[in-house]
């Protein structure tokens, strides 16, 4: 579907009323869509399409405007929230009652790792370096000599 810009429908729109105007007395009634027309007939129609394209433009533009004022006070929101939790959470502490009321959770404790866990992540990490060729600073100075060009 070819999709046009409002403002060419318009002015196409009025360039064909100003044409009826001129022709409104000598042009017959015309059979269009199989809707029987008379000049007026057309005429008012393309006047109340042009009324309602002009009022589909003003409608998008105040609908942006909202959509643009909304995503600036979203940001804004963000930050002020954010920081809002910093000083309630330094001032009563994140167990307070102020927190809570305004809806502020204390972070989670973390969950300490039991020996078994402490073994398998010690273990992983030293797969890993291996896999990736990763060297400490005294590993590759003793490479490094070792080594002869």
């Amino acid at each position: 579907m070819k999709t046009t810009r409002l403002s060419t429908l318009i002015a196409e729109d009025q360039r064909v009323l100003r044409g009826l105007d001129q022709l409104q007395s000598t042009m017959p009634d015309v059979l269009l869509g199989g809707v029987k027309y008379t000049p007026e007939g057309l005429a008012a129609f393309l006047r109340a399409r042009i009324a309602a394209a002009i009022a589909v433009g003003s409608t998008k533009a105040h609908w942006l405007h909202a959509i643009e004022t909304h995503n600036a006070l979203d940001k804004q929101r963000d930050v002020l929230l954010r920081e809002l939790r910093v000083v309630v959470m330094a001032m009563f502490g994140p167990d307070s009652p102020q927190a809570s009321a305004l809806g502020f959770r204390p972070a989670k404790k973390r969950t300490p790792l039991t020996p078994a866990q402490k073994v398998a992540r010690a273990a992983k990490s030293l797969a890993t370096r291996k896999a990736r060729g990763t060297l400490g600073s005294r590993q590759r100075v003793a490479l490094t000599l070792t080594s002869e060009p």
